[in-house]
């Protein structure tokens, strides 16, 4: 009913449960497969760096995601001596950085150029992901998704389950 609703009223998806106008820079940015995502929700500033403001917020850097201390005074704390008031992080290894290109254009753009992702890493996908493949096997029967030797592609249908399509290539 939502999305009926919201289509209805001139509106396109764009993302997991994100909508925009056709005239939209998000509308037009899924269009060329050039739509991002980040801990924010959906943008066409892929590759920025994000830095969380304000309590347990979360922030992005190329190759790591952090968090902010959850308690005020310990967050003061940090902003008061001149630091990022970071209270955990992780750096990503290079499997991360893979399985997060695969899982990223997969949430922003319901695709993911097979080609253009070996050629950016320098990766043969259908055996470094043998075991993701194995686990959308479902997915494809079920005609959500479409593989082939260039693309894994979402029909509309696959699109409200982009969250788990996209899970067999997450490693933890």
């Amino acid at each position: 009913y939502t999305i009926d609703f919201f289509e209805g009223n001139g509106y396109e998806m764009v993302g997991m449960d994100h909508f925009a106008k056709p005239t939209d820079e998000l509308f037009k940015a899924l269009g060329k497969g050039e739509l991002h995502r980040n801990f924010q929700g959906y943008t066409t500033k892929g590759g920025a760096d994000l830095i969380g403001v304000g309590l347990t917020s979360i922030g992005e850097g190329i190759d790591s995601y952090n968090q902010n201390f959850k308690i005020m005074g310990q967050y003061e704390e940090a902003i008061d001596a001149g630091k990022l008031p970071f209270e955990r992080g992780v750096v990503l290894n290079e499997d991360d950085l893979i399985r997060q290109y695969v899982i990223m254009e997969l949430m922003s753009n319901f695709k993911l150029d097979i080609k253009r992702f070996e050629k950016k890493f320098n990766v043969k996908f259908n055996e470094y992901f043998s075991d993701a493949l194995k686990e959308l096997e479902i997915f494809e029967k079920e005609e959500l998704i479409t593989i082939s030797d260039d693309f894994i592609e979402c029909s509309e249908t696959g699109t409200l389950l982009i969250r788990n399509i996209s899970m067999p290539f997450d490693a933890y």
